[in-house]
């Protein structure tokens, strides 16, 4: 049976009760919407069979299934997840020493961490490095190298060898913990891979954290090998990075040897004397040249990613990923929901301490080029990202939960579906699933963003963070990380810190201080903080709007209060002012003149 993408109603793109969401500012609190008439952006071929067709026409075969659309394939994917993974595993191809004696218990509950492929073996680096011919498999560049460089599969293969070779020389093995501290670029990609080649784990984050930010996450991990950079390029200015790099370290006894990759100068104008147990990139690379290497295969679950949380609720936390999951999930976005094949070119504007950069360098699993942008989006011009695509093309994908779709109309406003083997809903306050309003994601698991699913486009319009992480312009962090700079004010008492979405979704960061007493607000402390949350964590952190308050609310067990204060920004009802110690603190947040938007 041939699949269609013409094959459910939602690809016409022309009926009349479609709808895009925007949030209703309402003073009772209620999740009635707006609905607005949406374009249909694009339609996808009726001729052209993608990677997602060829599956459904697999799954078919093997199962002696019907299915001829995606909603068919989606459905059976949440439904009987066990045979939709196995499916996915064997069509995907990824390459093992050993296979599985089955894809998961069923019985065993989400929260007791089912064990997904025992018995598998196989090596991450190894499968991304399948192939290993001279096409480019990465593309360099940025405000400190415009006119770029590139690197072949075949070059990033051997170099992933030298460095794999290099770490095992220092004492590197089985979950050890290797660092980047590095700008988005080829050095990080391929010192990933050599860390994974060896079954060790990769952390990283990027140039723009300041000391502070580094130290609360890479102090929890104990690296032993930090790589990082001399200095870099962001807004037209060189930044230099080796005074940040010695503090980090000088503060991290548990790192043997630090890697420094030249990027924006000469080897020879640069200086790491200062920097304990230090040397250059090159040198390293070399004294594993005499050692013996395989890639070392580990369990699916073994661990190779340390993420961090965004540190809402205190520190940053750790979130291990493993070899196996963080493989054969992103490979299925890539090659299933974004059609990647070795043909194509996938840019994704990211810094290496945001999850997008994990998730981006997993393409190279489907063959395809990466381009690695570094600096500036805006300089020399506003068109920078899209004179690149016009130069090499790109694709630009987001999400993991929900997100492209090649059978499948665009709807403006509108992220296109639900993902194969996402069980995603979202849940009004009293736990039922709804569409067309306002929810969360299931509670089997809660993501943490408002949502609307649209029933009749089957496409999903993000409405912003139900907790208290900020996500300005899209750069994921928790207010915890300003209240650890504001506290260092002796004028300041206490702060609150939230995010304020305008009309169009956006999110800036509102900042606000109770002062100590004798101490006024002025503009030489507001000033003050914003340099230093730019220096001890990065620009991004910068609130937008910081304003003085008389009190900041408590809950009566002690807890700032974040959430309820953004809802009297938004104009939306807090429905339990029973559970704080002084909710008349609230009334000082309404209609302040400042935050109209």
């Amino acid at each position: 049976m041939e699949v269609t993408s013409t094959a459910d109603d939602r690809n016409n793109c022309n009926y009349e009760q479609n709808n895009i969401y925007k949030k209703t500012a309402t003073v009772n609190g209620s999740n009635s919407l707006n609905q607005i008439q949406p374009s249909c952006l694009w339609k996808p071929s009726q001729r052209y069979q993608t990677n997602l067709h060829k599956f459904i026409a697999y799954v078919n075969k093997k199962f002696n299934k019907t299915f001829e659309n995606y909603d068919d394939l989606y459905n059976w994917s949440v439904e009987d997840y066990s045979s939709f993974w196995g499916a996915w595993w064997e069509y995907g191809g990824f390459l093992t020493t050993v296979n599985h004696s089955m894809v998961v218990d069923t019985t065993v509950n989400i929260k007791d961490v089912p064990v997904w492929f025992p018995g598998t073996k196989l090596n991450f680096a190894e499968n991304l490095l399948r192939y290993r011919d001279e096409k480019p498999a990465l593309y360099a560049t940025g405000e400190y190298d415009p006119c770029g460089r590139s690197v072949t599969y075949n070059t990033l293969y051997q170099r992933t060898i030298m460095y794999a070779k290099a770490l095992k020389v220092l004492g590197i093995k089985e979950k050890d913990r290797v660092a980047g501290y590095l700008p988005n670029g080829i050095t990080a990609v391929e010192g990933m891979l050599g860390t994974a080649a060896l079954g060790a784990i990769w952390s990283s984050t990027s140039p723009d954290f300041g000391v502070s930010g580094v130290l609360d996450r890479f102090t929890q991990i104990e690296p032993s090998i930090i790589i990082s950079v001399e200095a870099v390029m962001y807004n037209g200015k060189i930044h230099d990075h080796l005074s940040k790099l010695k503090k980090v370290v000088d503060n991290l006894p548990s790192v043997k040897k630090v890697i420094i990759a030249p990027f924006v100068h000469k080897k020879e104008e640069i200086d790491i004397s200062s920097i304990p147990n230090s040397m250059f990139l090159d040198d390293f690379l070399w004294i594993g040249e005499d050692e013996t290497f395989k890639f070392c295969q580990v369990p699916f679950n073994h661990p190779l990613f340390i993420m961090f949380s965004s540190g809402t609720t205190g520190a940053p936390k750790c979130i291990v990923h493993s070899v196996g999951g963080t493989l054969i999930q992103i490979a299925k976005e890539h090659i299933l929901h974004c059609d990647l094949n070795r043909k194509d070119v996938m840019m994704y504007y990211t810094t290496t301490g945001w999850m997008m950069w994990n998730w981006l360098v997993v393409g190279l699993y489907s063959g395809c080029s990466l381009v690695l942008y570094d600096g500036s989006p805006l300089l020399p011009t506003p068109s920078a990202l899209w004179d690149l695509v016009d130069r090499l093309g790109g694709t630009d994908i987001i999400s993991c939960f929900i997100g492209a779709n090649p059978l499948l109309p665009v709807y403006e406003g509108e992220i296109q579906c639900r993902l194969l083997g996402m069980g995603i809903k979202t849940l009004d306050e009293e736990g039922n699933e709804v569409m067309d309003e306002r929810g969360e994601y299931s509670n089997i698991w809660t993501h943490g963003d408002y949502c609307v699913i649209n029933s009749k486009t089957g496409g999903i319009v993000m409405l912003g963070r139900s907790d208290g992480t900020l996500n300005p312009n899209g750069v994921r962090f928790g207010s915890s990380e300003i209240y650890g700079i504001v506290e260092q004010f002796v004028e300041v008492s206490d702060s609150l810190c939230i995010a304020q979405r305008n009309k169009m979704e956006e999110e800036r960061v509102l900042l606000f201080l109770k002062m100590n007493e004798n101490y006024g607000f002025n503009p030489a402390l507001r000033k003050a903080i914003q340099s230093k949350i730019r220096s001890e964590l990065s620009a991004r952190h910068v609130p937008s709007v910081i304003l003085p308050i008389k009190d900041i609310p408590y809950t009566v067990s002690g807890k700032k209060v974040e959430v309820a204060v953004r809802q009297i920004i938004h104009k939306e009802e807090v429905l339990n002012k029973g559970s704080l110690a002084n909710p008349e603190a609230l009334d000082l947040y309404v209609n302040i003149p400042e935050l109209s938007v």
